[in-house]
């Protein structure tokens, strides 16, 4: 999850957004168990570079980049590294 121009919102890649019904939503990891719980989320807008979360997810979490409509809550996942480079 990276910062969006404001403060207040994220950027995340389209391709993490999955709609439960009408309402958006993401996969989030939950870092001590490892498990997938849906996150609702509140779509500010979309650019270039992805959708623009305007509530609903806190900057650092570690969310779902694929493959988001073949999961489901509890499921236990395993990272791949940070698109930043950085390690874990």
């Amino acid at each position: 999850v990276q910062a969006a121009a404001d403060p207040k919102q994220l950027l995340v890649p389209m391709t993490a957004l999955y709609h439960q019904g009408a309402a958006p939503a993401v996969w989030v990891v939950d870092p001590r168990t490892r498990t997938l719980a849906l996150a609702p989320v509140r779509v500010a807008g979309y650019s270039d570079r992805g959708v623009v979360i305007g509530a609903g997810l806190a900057a650092g979490e570690e969310v779902v980049l694929k493959g988001v409509n073949e999961l489901y809550p509890g499921e236990r996942v395993r990272v791949a590294a940070p698109l930043d480079g950085s390690s874990s």
